[in-house]
């Protein structure tokens, strides 16, 4: 058994198609490998190399290692024909590209996991509504309660310079004011579903969503609380 390592890292174990077999770097190898393709980084420098190989040099120090990007012998990641010459031509840039796809992946995992934080949230706030049947009298917003209604002849609308910052947070900040869970989950779809600075007034948008159930005065309400929307009073 040769001498281990001080600094060894697994990288990822790989595989590539038989036809398109590469050679092991270890030394006085040169081996046509094509699976379980073990992508090492000692002291600094990149090594790849056949099962045997790294068994040889490194079976002691890595033997129970899992490798950063996950592939292993029983389950080695698959490698495109791009990848695959990356490996051979230029090994710090195909981890390069490893990277790129471990964080794709983690972005598209986290997005999807706030969809489905989202979707369990309004599947809540729909079975809360049909619980309560037709108990609800009125909206409560907790910011604008001593507020005047809401009147279109006596002041002006105009979408904020701010937005919202994600559709989790959006959907808590309309559920803060809005006591009817179906008229919250509503505004919440309109809203999600406006660009910046809508083209369409916020009057408007306010009388769209009456073909929700969801009143003007309430929607406008809503919309300054959660200040998306300021109010002026109009020019006589």
């Amino acid at each position: 058994m040769e001498q281990q390592p001080a600094k060894a890292y697994l990288i990822d174990v790989v595989e590539v198609d038989k036809s398109k077999r590469i050679r092991c770097q270890a030394e006085s190898c040169g081996h046509a490998v094509y699976a379980r393709i073990h992508v090492v980084l000692d002291s600094g420098k990149f090594v790849v190399l056949g099962g045997s190989c790294f068994q040889r040099l490194y079976g002691m120090a890595l033997q129970n290692a899992e490798s950063h990007y996950g592939g292993s012998a029983s389950y080695p990641t698959q490698l495109t024909e791009e990848m695959r010459a990356l490996l051979t031509s230029n090994t710090v840039e195909f981890v390069e590209l490893l990277e790129q796809r471990r964080q794709q992946l983690e972005a598209e995992a986290a997005k999807r996991e706030e969809w489905l934080t989202l979707q369990a949230s309004q599947r809540k706030a729909e079975v809360e509504a049909q619980s309560h049947g037709n108990n609800w009298v009125s909206e409560r917003l907790a910011v604008l309660a001593n507020d005047s209604d809401d009147t279109f002849d006596q002041y002006r609308y105009m979408w904020s310079s701010s937005w919202w910052a994600s559709p989790e947070k959006l959907f808590a900040d309309v559920r803060d004011v809005m006591v009817n869970p179906i008229h919250a989950a509503a505004l919440h779809k309109a809203i999600v579903a406006l660009v910046r600075q809508p083209s369409i007034s916020p009057v408007s948008f306010a009388v769209q969503l009456e073909n929700d159930g969801v009143p003007c005065s309430v929607t406008l309400r809503c919309l300054r609380a959660i200040r998306l929307v300021v109010r002026a009073k109009a020019v006589v």
